[in-house]
């Protein structure tokens, strides 16, 4: 911690020689002690004020909201500004035990102005369940803000363990889920000694297929279980089983050494213990499809919306000026992958340019929120009221068990006479024409041959070019974010190159065992494989292929991403893919036909 302090101090003398330049120095008593009196009151009065207007700003956070009953969590208390005394936090103790207390403080300087805060952070246990309101604490005349945790029962899941010193267990959200839904599966190592060279192996699936995704960094706190303090590792994904019926998870596996005394580390040297725990095996029950579901896409999730949004008042657009409309389609419980496309539509006189869609994921300890952003371009060619057709997208509410949609209601939208159609119809109708040759020049290779232009005004020339001159900014913005997509350098290829070719660099990397460079070729190749609806992951090709491909897609994951680090060969991934690698272009080329392949197998 850091003081700064200003010291402000002033003398006045009356010095004889001066005292005739000054008209006269007064020397009385009676004066002198009214002018300081006059001083100090002043100062004391600006203090006041001053004061205040010096509230400090106080914020109160807890790092996981809702707990469990005898779990530990931090609440955070920042102050930011001037505040008086220390807070005092004894109102706390009636509905937790403070296991510990910490406080920092920070000072900012910016363009010469210092701002200084603290923090106060406490660890706690709560007495009981329920919602506990966290009462305003006194900091001199500020107070926080009362925030409410909620505290949950106790789960009996580790009922019979207490003995132990070091345990896993394994839960999931549900055992019975609908095929391509998302599971939540939660995994928590109890210790109540010290571990070191500790490694924690992440879950694999030992039967059937599914995609599982870590959501969130690790938590640590402690639990008290009949007196006895637990340091607990919480780690989350989630699960996404791809095919209906049994879905086992393979059994997790702890790896460590214990340096407490009592197991390791004697006082004559003897070695760690080390210790191998392993969760239960979690078996899915995977349902499929339910035949009340009609819609096109199967989209199971526990809440799905859609949104619209205009750059414009939809109410008020002008003929001939461009507008964005935006589509929103946001699903707890899915991926973005997972959405699909949303409708388009075609009218007369009211030119559509979409661009390409914006896809994101927010990953929390609650799950996936997958989101797909469509944003198109519409330029109205003549004025009048156009009516926009209905976007209904058909999903299963799996926390409700039945089918649900999100739907845009069909409505109109009115185009106003832009500035130039004041002029005679004939011009106007003439221009508008030329205006639509020219967007239609540069949006694509729909170009009218046979276009002749007619005399025209001089101002519809500079109108013209204007149109031109914005779709190419257009075309220069998509273009350069398109060299930003979250896809490598090496997987945006060339997709005009050859099957076979690409193949070739995926067994290439394969024999080289080089699992990094096999994981791009693959990327590489499913751009070949599926270029009307190219994938973006290994997780994606592996939707699309067959079980031993995507056995050995997750083989390969794991070599990339596991803890264990575990080496990789690959040897088997190469014989697989030989033989999937023609399947994979066979169907695109039944699929260019017409018979287009399901998005996902089930």
């Amino acid at each position: 911690m850091h003081a700064m302090n200003n010291i402000l101090s002033s003398n006045s003398v009356c010095h004889p020689e001066r005292s005739r330049r000054l008209h006269g120095c007064r020397r009385s008593k009676t004066s002198g002690t009214s002018f300081q009196g006059i001083f100090v009151f002043t100062v004391l009065v600006l203090l006041a004020i001053f004061s205040s207007f010096c509230t400090a700003e106080i914020t109160v956070s807890a790092d996981r909201n809702p707990v469990s009953l005898n779990e530990s969590f931090n609440l955070t208390f920042d102050v930011t500004g001037a505040s008086g005394d220390d807070p005092d936090f004894a109102p706390l103790q009636q509905d937790f035990q403070i296991l510990s207390t910490s406080q920092n403080s920070y000072f900012n300087m910016v363009n010469g102005q210092i701002s200084s805060s603290k923090q106060w952070t406490l660890t706690l246990i709560p007495h009981a369940a329920g919602t506990i309101k966290i009462p305003p604490i006194a900091f001199g005349n500020d107070t926080s803000p009362m925030v409410e945790i909620e505290v949950k029962d106790a789960s009996g899941a580790t009922d019979g363990k207490q003995d132990e010193y070091v345990f896993l267990e394994a839960s999931v959200s549900t055992h019975n889920p609908y095929v391509q839904a998302q599971v939540l599966y939660t995994l928590k190592l109890y210790r109540s000694v010290d571990t070191d060279k500790a490694q924690l192996i992440d879950p694999v699936v030992e039967q059937g297929t599914a995609v599982i995704e870590r959501v969130d960094e690790d938590k640590v706190y402690d639990l008290v279980l009949d007196g006895k303090i637990w340091q607990v590792v919480e780690r989350n994904f989630a699960i996404y089983p791809q095919t209906s019926g049994i879905v086992k998870i393979e059994p997790v596996t702890f790896t460590g050494q214990i340096v407490s005394n009592s197991y390791g580390y004697g006082l004559f040297g003897r070695s760690p213990s080390t210790v191998i725990r392993r969760s239960k095996e979690v078996v899915l029950e995977v349902r499929p499809i339910p035949a009340a579901f009609t819609g096109n896409n199967w989209l199971p999730a526990n809440n799905l919306t859609i949104a619209e949004q205009w750059s414009v008042d939809p109410a008020n657009l002008q003929e001939a000026e461009p507008v964005t409309r935006t589509l929103i389609l946001n699903a707890t419980g899915l991926t973005a992958s997972q959405l699909p496309e949303l409708p388009t539509w075609n009218l007369a006189n009211l030119k559509y340019y979409p661009d390409q869609p914006a896809l994101s994921d927010v990953k929390t300890s609650n799950g996936i929120t997958g989101t797909r952003s469509e944003k198109a371009a519409i330029i109205p060619n003549r004025p009048g009221n156009y009516v926009l057709p209905e976007i209904s997208i058909p999903w299963w509410n799996t926390t409700t068990d039945k089918l649900e949609y999100a739907v845009v209601p069909e409505h109109t939208i009115q185009v106003k006479p832009g500035a130039a159609s004041t002029g005679a119809p004939g011009n106007v109708q003439q221009s508008q024409t030329q205006q639509a040759a020219v967007i239609e020049s540069s949006a694509g290779p729909e170009v009218a041959t046979d276009f002749v232009p007619v005399p025209q005004a001089s101002y519809w020339k500079w109108i013209s070019m204007s149109l031109l001159v914005l779709w190419l900014s257009t075309l220069l913005v998509w273009w350069q974010r398109s060299r930003q997509r979250i896809q490598p350098a090496s997987v945006v290829a060339d997709r005009k190159g050859k099957p076979d070719s690409a193949a070739k660099q995926v067994l290439a990397a394969c024999t080289r065992n080089d699992p990094h460079s096999t994981r791009l070729q693959l990327l590489q190749w499913g751009q070949l494989a599926w270029p009307a609806n190219p994938p973006r992951s290994l997780g994606d090709i592996s939707m699309r292929t067959s079980n031993e491909m995507a056995e050995e897609i997750r083989k390969l994951n794991d070599a990339l991403y596991s803890m264990a680090g575990n080496d990789w060969t690959g040897a088997s991934l190469a014989k697989v893919f030989t033989e999937e690698s023609a399947r994979a272009f066979a169907k695109e080329k039944v699929a260019e036909q017409g018979k287009l392949e399901p998005l996902y197998r089930i």
